[in-house]
């Protein structure tokens, strides 16, 4: 019986020694340690302002392809890898309590796309807890030093363009500390407890950036070149060829592309030399994405030249990228193959 009543003591003041040492630790604890606090003064204050970035910001994304002259794809690659934008927020904080985050994003305009609910405000929030404390007893066992941290994926866009992205954030500190509710310290009955809004902290940041993703695409070739003519006397012919003979005239100048809904507008500039013999046609083939680049169109069948340098491309589908590429044709033959030029119509 007497053994009993020893172990019940150990027990006992083994108990409240614990006890005494947590909860004095938990609540009585000063800014400088890693003690929660009391109702009157629950510390858990900002180390650092909250800052927002985006991981592909000022990134350069460059795709490259190369067609032979038979419009054969014989190259394609990305020069950097193209990966989903990640914004992120992020503040350190001291003490013990909880983080409500907020964070919104935009790709030129539209919201980055949150597990397909881009328009949801519930996605773009979180709640962190800051510190690690055991929810019936006054304790913590980490340290108060805090990182606060949120990210989230947007979606990369591979059309050629500049891509603005903005973001704006919160971040809003609710510190805790421990309630007791018995009055008996041998028995720690209490519980943990968010602050009074006097004690709340926030910090907001908004940020903004762009990335750029750009073409590279091009045939094989450059320039014009001799096709000879259909004499009888090759020799004479070779040496007409060196004298001056006409030859193919050299590509387009340049050329640009305005989308519209079902249809492009093109426009060019002439080439700088018929090749000794007028230019009879600027002619043009497309292809859209939904053929993965592969199947080019027909030349086009028209007379262009002296037209102004434009005409339309009709019968398009709407919001599709095409790609369009042009060349000259004069007696002798064609050009070489401008490089190649995408766009998208509008949907």
């Amino acid at each position: 019986m007497l053994v009993l009543k020893r172990i019940g003591l150990l027990i006992l003041v083994f108990g409240l020694l614990i006890t005494i040492t947590t909860g004095l630790r938990s609540h009585n604890g000063t800014h400088d340690d890693d003690g929660t606090h009391t109702a009157e003064d629950p510390y858990l204050e900002f180390t650092s302002g909250a800052d927002i970035s985006c991981d592909i910001d000022g990134k350069r994304f460059t795709d490259t392809k190369t067609w032979d002259a038979n419009g054969n794809l014989i190259v394609s690659f990305w020069h950097e890898k193209p990966r989903d934008p990640i914004i992120k927020i992020e503040a350190e904080a001291h003490g013990y309590g909880w983080a409500h985050i907020t964070l919104y994003g935009n790709i030129d305009g539209k919201p980055f796309d949150i597990d397909g609910n881009s328009n949801d405000s519930v996605h773009n929030s979180k709640t962190q807890k800051l510190g690690d404390w055991i929810v019936w007893f006054p304790a913590d066992f980490s340290s108060p030093d805090q990182e606060i941290s949120w990210e989230y994926d947007g979606k990369f866009n591979k059309s050629p363009k500049e891509y603005k992205w903005d973001a704006n954030g919160t971040i809003k500190l609710v510190p805790v500390y421990w309630k007791w509710t018995s009055a008996l310290i041998a028995i720690p009955t209490g519980s943990w407890e968010e602050a009074s809004e006097n004690f709340h902290r926030q910090t907001d940041a908004d940020e903004s950036g762009s990335w750029t993703v750009d073409r590279n695409w091009k045939t094989q070739g450059s320039g014009s070149k001799k096709i000879p003519d259909n004499d009888e006397d090759d020799e004479d012919n070779s040496e007409e060829q060196g004298n001056g003979s006409p030859t193919v005239p050299d590509r387009p100048g340049s050329f640009e592309l305005t989308p519209y809904k079902y249809a492009i507008k093109l426009r060019w500039t002439d080439s700088a030399s018929d090749g000794g013999s007028p230019i009879t046609d600027y002619q043009y083939q497309k292809q859209s994405s939904r053929s993965n680049r592969r199947n080019w169109s027909s030349w086009s069948d028209w007379t262009s030249a002296g037209t102004g340098n434009s005409t339309w491309l009709t019968g398009l589908s709407k919001g599709v990228d095409y790609a369009v590429r042009m060349r000259a044709v004069n007696d002798i033959g064609p050009s070489t193959v401008t490089g190649i030029q995408i766009v998208k119509t509008k949907k």
